[in-house]
């Protein structure tokens, strides 16, 4: 963890040793156009807000400026592991009685085509505010999105469910690899100059331009993606806590900091499978990959499975308890699920080998 003092000055932006300070000093390059203070937020249209540089008027811990392809959702999940939630600039407009008391300023620099209107939300910034800004190398985050994969159909970004009438194959055949126009051509990662022309022409790898604008910020803690990778992310975050004052991670969670959060189960898995029962209740069976695993669900592995399978190592299946009930005390159904299951991972199974063979080094 790296921190440095940005202690440049602007002879322009100097007050006047004689003259009171006002609102405005308060505030780097871009003071508001109008005085905070007397504003009714919740009558002003966030993207109004945005072009009056309006502050956020709820009181949040810290500014968490990030990248795409370095580890930012993991970062998102450690934090909200120690109680404190993301607030984008939007959600600052909102009550403050919807808003989190342990929030952080959430600015995401992910596209190019965004830049413009993310780096407004640092002219909202304060000098006094601290800041937490995810760095990788351009070269690994590069790797990365070449072989990060998107779904196949958009719509299974929202809907996770499925029935067993569906092919098992066709419910884990979710994740594909598209080439620069968008049109998916591969079910494996692939590479080529247009696609790459593509990457960089779409993805902000522009750290030196977000960095300029926070030039009188005196507080920057930068991260690097290494610092939060399973062998130190729980170290890291027990750093950060103390440093920026919230939940200190709780030692009985320390698994949960070392496992991988994007790795060959992502746009797969979660899935939830919806089963009827004595032809007048439908239950669920929730699978997710280990360390996504809901601790108000029990395990249904053991139901489903009577001889142990490679993945159950690496995929976790739940219900709640009625519905686990429902689904032993039915036998019929139960044994179809048993079936309908080992099938399931083993194309699974498939899916989980073909990434990592073709995976692009």
């Amino acid at each position: 963890m790296c921190q440095t003092q940005c202690n440049e000055e602007s002879s322009g932006l100097e007050s006047n040793a004689s003259s009171t300070p006002t609102y405005k000093d308060s505030y780097q390059f871009y003071p508001p156009l109008l005085q905070p203070e007397s504003i009714d937020y919740s009558t002003i249209d966030s993207k109004i807000a945005l072009e009056l540089r309006l502050p956020p008027a709820v009181p949040y811990k810290f500014v968490f400026v990030r990248y795409s392809l370095s580890g930012s959702f993991a970062l998102q999940r450690f934090f909200e592991r120690c109680n404190v939630y993301p607030c984008e600039y939007i959600d600052f407009l909102k009550s403050k009685s919807a808003i989190h008391k342990n929030t952080y300023f959430d600015i995401q620099h992910f596209h190019t085509y965004e830049a413009m209107q993310d780096n407004k939300k640092l002219y909202c910034l304060k000098p006094q505010d601290t800041i937490i800004l995810l760095a990788r190398d351009p070269i690994s985050r590069l790797k990365t999105l070449v072989n990060h994969g998107w779904y196949v159909k958009h719509i299974h970004n929202l809907d996770h469910s499925f029935t067993m009438q569906e092919d098992p194959y066709d419910v884990v055949n979710r994740k594909g690899y598209h080439n620069e126009h968008y049109k998916f051509t591969s079910n494996s990662p692939f590479v080529t100059n247009g696609l790459l022309s593509f990457f960089f022409s779409t993805w902000s790898f522009d750290y030196s331009s977000v960095v300029s604008k926070l030039a009188l910020c005196q507080n920057i803690t930068y991260i690097d993606m290494q610092e939060i990778m399973p062998e130190r992310a729980f170290d890291t975050m027990t750093k950060l806590a103390k440093k920026f004052n919230f939940t200190l991670p709780n030692e009985k969670d320390r698994e949960f900091y070392r496992a991988i959060r994007f790795d060959k189960t992502s746009y797969i898995l979660p899935l939830a499978c919806i089963i009827p029962i004595n032809h007048t209740q439908k239950i669920t069976l929730h699978i997710t990959s280990l360390y996504e695993k809901n601790s108000d669900f029990l395990s249904a592995n053991n139901t489903i499975f009577d001889t142990p399978h490679p993945l159950l190592d690496q995929v976790a299946f739940g219900m709640s308890e009625d519905d686990l009930k429902a689904l032993q005390d039915d036998k019929e159904t139960l044994g179809k699920v048993k079936a309908y299951m080992v099938r399931f991972l083993d194309e699974l199974k498939k899916a989980y080998r073909l990434y990592t063979k073709k995976q692009q080094a």
